[in-house]
């Protein structure tokens, strides 16, 4: 896993850590506390999905086990995007208190499945605002929250340190996927 990775899952974790340690009020009451519950849509991914990895590990930290002070369920859309509804729709009938959205069109799915379960999104390949999920990123407004690491300036800069250790490369090639285009984008653009 690269630095940056870790340092957007980092702040992530602290970000769904914060809210649930604010949510997590102890209970006066007789009865036992609820164990809450955190909601983790997925596309196409497994119980070793490193988001969940990630995600358990980081809220280990924060003194809550998944399965003891702490439940987390994950659902996958069986890498249809389509699907994703029916994935929430589940997900918001088990009265889940939070939900962790990473990728794009599954903040979009879960912001149009409710307006009153805390959304926190990990963006880093897409600009929050720019795609209506939040009202600006001071003041998001509405239930969606979280942490966006925009990577798109520095796209450019990574490609300058390639070009640096390997002067004499005459071309470079570059995997991505759909939700890094805007960052694809950048790397087209002529370098100086």
């Amino acid at each position: 896993m690269t630095y940056s990775k870790k340092v957007r899952r980092r702040a992530a974790l602290q970000a769904v850590g914060a809210i649930l340690a604010a949510w997590a009020v102890p209970s006066r009451a007789q009865t036992p506390a609820r164990i809450p519950i955190v909601a983790v849509p997925l596309i196409a991914a497994g119980p070793d999905d490193p988001l969940l990895t990630q995600l358990r590990r980081g809220l280990s930290e924060q003194g809550y086990v998944d399965g003891k002070n702490i439940r987390i369920e994950y659902r996958s859309s069986e890498g249809t995007i389509e699907r994703l509804p029916a994935v929430l729709h589940e997900l918001i009938e088990m009265k889940v208190d939070v939900i962790v959205a990473g990728a794009a069109p599954i903040v979009a799915a879960a912001k149009e499945a409710t307006k009153t379960i805390p959304i926190v999104m990990v963006g880093w390949e897409y600009d929050p605002v720019a795609a209506g999920f939040v009202a600006s990123l001071s003041r998001p407004g509405g239930n969606v929250t979280g942490v966006y690491l925009s990577s798109d300036e520095t796209v450019g800069k990574r490609l300058e340190l390639i070009k640096e250790l390997l002067p004499n490369a005459t071309s470079v090639s570059v995997l991505y996927d759909s939700f890094g285009a805007s960052q694809f984008s950048q790397l087209e653009r002529p370098q100086r």
